[in-house]
């Protein structure tokens, strides 16, 4: 769109008022940003101006902001005319042809590396419902007996209020269902949110956007796949999130839809047991692979009986690929570094060149990947308590701004769940920690108010607390190996 407008204009004239709610911007005096009309998103006026004569020329963008409160970009903008503003001419070089200031520092080096959705063949947006609330549950019964309802039309208003059982102008869900028969087999395993794993009735012909495509090949056999968003908005944190089975569109990133990149590709038929069998291939493009194994003088290896082993010696395996790229993403300074290039498309990997430093990336991004699955070996040594007996409802309200989390020193606090009961010796770093667009220890607590946590909640819930503080020393030990 932004190369049409700039081959259809001859100056195009960009102000931009911020105010977008979500990113918690700040003005230049530190005071808060606000919007200039009573809505979440961020505004701009924009004028577009094309001469009378033709013009072969790509047009010029000027470009210019205010920020703060609502009353003082009013009183700019009544006291403004467009040639008092201060315009700053940007370059919009293609391909990103961008409409605001940008930071082309490191741009050659980080060109120089391969981009996720080269590396991966087989890629697709996550899994969409557009009916949560009638296609998952945190209860694999309740979610039983919720389908067969409607399956076989035994309901009444409430449900279909209750349900949203009713089409939209995308999603004809009465006809989808329609004849459909319940099964059982259909009820799988869902990765919804950081940590957070609900039952899904799965069934591709009555999802509205099932992403057959790549969860065909989460479902067939063993697989993991990197959940990412194309662009990161600076209200996230950049990275990845890895998932086995089926997972969301917002698994990840909370603004943006997430693209799934599975490890290895399923055939589609197939009655052999195995993975040698069924004829399982590595969803890699050899090329760049290769090219990663000959700059650290290492050969590409890939044996189907064992899918989950590091290379060993000068072997470099899909696992070994897909570690490397999730300790890269974890890296502050990698972050940092290339944060406007992260704004406008998937991101760059740089090619390894240095062997050792390679196993390393690859150790650090397999526990990194086994923290976020809570499969690492010491997931379950207990950071919290959890001391007072009670109801176990989650009633205080666990948004952002208005957490249940006491300070008690040290860096540690308690997080009430009720007036009466606690997670005691909680790190305010884990507790405020962020996966993508989210606060994983605040926002499952958050999504659990009003309910009674199980016994399994409460440990799910601490085991997340490790996993986030794990992390955080981890994307520290990346830091050191100098992945740029």
């Amino acid at each position: 769109m932004r190369e049409s407008l700039l081959e259809s204009f001859d100056t195009i004239y960009i102000l931009d008022l911020h105010g977008n709610s979500r990113k918690d911007d700040k003005a230049q005096d530190g005071a808060k940003d606000e919007n200039v009309f009573d809505i979440m998103q961020g505004v701009s006026i924009n004028l577009f101006i094309k001469s009378r004569k033709s013009s072969s020329r790509r047009g010029t963008v000027q470009h210019a902001s205010i920020s703060g409160s609502r009353v003082f970009k009013y009183e700019q903008l009544s006291r403004s005319g467009l040639s008092s503003l201060n315009w700053q001419a940007l370059p919009s070089a293609a391909p990103a042809n961008l409409f605001v200031p940008f930071d082309s520092t490191g741009c050659k080096d980080y060109e120089r590396g391969f981009a996720m959705n080269e590396l991966f063949g087989v890629q697709n947006n996550g899994l969409k419902t557009d009916r949560d609330e009638l296609l998952m549950d945190d209860d694999q019964q309740v979610l039983a007996g919720r389908m067969s309802r409607l399956l076989i039309g035994d309901y009444d208003n409430d449900f279909i209020v209750r349900y949203n059982v009713k089409d939209s102008g995308s999603y004809k869900i009465t006809k989808a269902v329609k004849g459909k028969a319940y099964s059982a087999a259909h009820i799988r395993a869902n990765h919804y949110r950081p940590f957070d794993t609900r039952w899904l009735y799965y069934d591709p012909e009555i999802i509205s956007r099932p992403a057959s495509k790549v969860m065909a090949h989460m479902i067939r056999g063993d697989n993991v796949s990197l959940s990412l968003p194309r662009q990161v908005p600076s209200a996230e944190a950049s990275g990845a999130l890895v998932s086995k089975g089926l997972c969301g569109h917002k698994v990840f990133s909370a603004y943006n839809i997430n693209t799934v990149f599975p490890l290895y590709l399923y055939p589609e038929t197939s009655k052999q047991t195995t993975a040698l069998e069924q004829g399982v291939q590595p969803n890699l493009d050899a090329k760049l692979v290769e090219q990663m194994a000959q700059g650290i003088g290492f050969s590409y290896v890939f044996n189907a009986e064992d899918l989950w082993a590091h290379g060993s010696g000068k072997a470099l395996t899909p696992l070994d690929v897909l570690d490397y790229c999730y300790a890269v993403l974890h890296s502050r300074a990698y972050r940092e570094k290339y944060k406007e290039f992260l704004k406008s498309d998937f991101p760059r990997i740089p090619f390894p060149v240095d062997a050792k430093k390679f196993r390393t990336l690859v150790k650090l991004g397999a526990k990194l990947r086994q923290l976020h699955l809570l499969e690492w070996e010491g997931i379950d040594r207990y950071l919290t308590t959890y001391p007072i007996g009670g109801s176990n409802e989650v009633t205080r309200k666990m948004a952002a701004k208005s957490p249940g989390f006491e300070a008690t020193g040290n860096g540690l606090g308690k997080v009430w769940i009720n007036d009466s009961q606690y997670f005691a010796g909680v790190p305010e770093a884990a507790w405020n920690f962020y996966i993508g667009g989210y606060q994983p220890a605040q926002k499952w607590l958050k999504d659990r108010h009003g309910r009674t946590l199980t016994f399994d909640d409460v440990r799910h819930w601490q085991r997340i607390i490790v996993a986030l503080t794990e992390t955080g020393k981890v994307m520290e030990e990346v830091d050191k190996t100098g992945v740029v």
